[in-house]
């Protein structure tokens, strides 16, 4: 399991999240669908070929991301990065809100993603995640 401090020197509204499972209801077809929101966080190795293997992997794990956003799976996500000031700041991690069913099926979307097979995360953690608005 990933330690929230492994981003203790990064962005510190990391460390400020604070987590409830509850459930919610959603129409989704003709369908009643009941699902939990997820917070995930996702540290990168740090070892010297961590970024080529970001890059390499990012067009599959965005085009991936992008057909889960379409379907409900993921509300939003994006990278963590270095340094909130500067314009060569490198991504370090990754953040997604999720809406499942279980958080099994989040574990199980994560372990498919091409970050977790080409060993660009280091590892992840689920959290339960209330959202107060909408962007």
């Amino acid at each position: 399991m990933l330690s929230l401090n492994k981003f203790a020197s990064k962005p510190p509204f990391l460390i400020n999240l604070l987590s409830t499972n509850r459930l919610s209801g959603a129409i989704v077809g003709n369908k009643l669908r009941f699902s939990t929101k997820s917070a995930v966080l996702a540290s990168d190795h740090d070892d010297p070929d961590a970024g080529a293997r970001r890059l390499s992997s990012r067009p599959e794990h965005v085009s991936r991301a992008n057909k889960s956003r379409e379907s409900g799976l993921i509300v939003t996500g994006g990278a963590i990065l270095s340094d909130t000031k500067s314009e060569d700041a490198t991504m370090i991690g990754s953040v997604m809100i999720m809406e499942a069913d279980s958080e099994e099926e989040v574990r199980k979307y994560l372990n498919e993603d091409p970050y977790v097979t080409n060993k660009v995360w280091a590892g992840y953690e689920v959290l339960g995640f209330k959202m107060a608005f909408k962007a």
